[in-house]
């Protein structure tokens, strides 16, 4: 994990489903950010698990090629050492529990990269990193 101004980015999902529409443009709007494509691996975690642990989660707007799926962002913030560890016990927790993690190889997230680009056509090849339009013009 990596944090950034005592913040951690993590995004909002009204449902687990790892297969269903609105999570896959989630996890298309993250790889938007990357400079490359890349396997990625993804992990629930419970918003009420902060709250119980007062541990804030700030509504902030994704910075993502992805525009309409930017208002889904949120910070874990006012993170410390000890509450980062805390925050990584959780999703430990969570990787333990059934449908709670998923593995998207670099392949799968080029396909849904292409898919959602092709397909609600928010962003194009051009707004993306060089590595990026590399691996989808092959």
């Amino acid at each position: 994990m990596r944090t950034t101004a005592n913040k951690l980015s993590v995004w909002h999902s009204d449902t687990l489903d790892f297969k269903a529409e609105s999570v896959e443009k989630l996890i298309v709007a993250l790889a938007t950010t990357m400079p490359s494509p890349a396997t990625i691996d993804l992990v629930w975690l419970k918003e009420e698990w902060f709250s119980e642990n007062e541990i804030i989660l700030e509504n902030n707007l994704g910075v993502t090629k992805y525009e309409s799926v930017n208002e889904l962002h949120k910070d874990i913030s006012g993170l410390n050492h000890k509450l980062l560890a805390k925050v990584g016990t959780h999703m430990l927790e969570q990787l333990d529990g059934e449908g709670n993690y998923l593995r998207v190889s670099k392949r799968e997230l080029i396909n849904l990269v292409v898919k959602w680009m092709e397909t609600d056509r928010e962003f194009s090849i051009d707004d993306l990193e060089d590595k990026w339009q590399e691996q989808l013009m092959k």
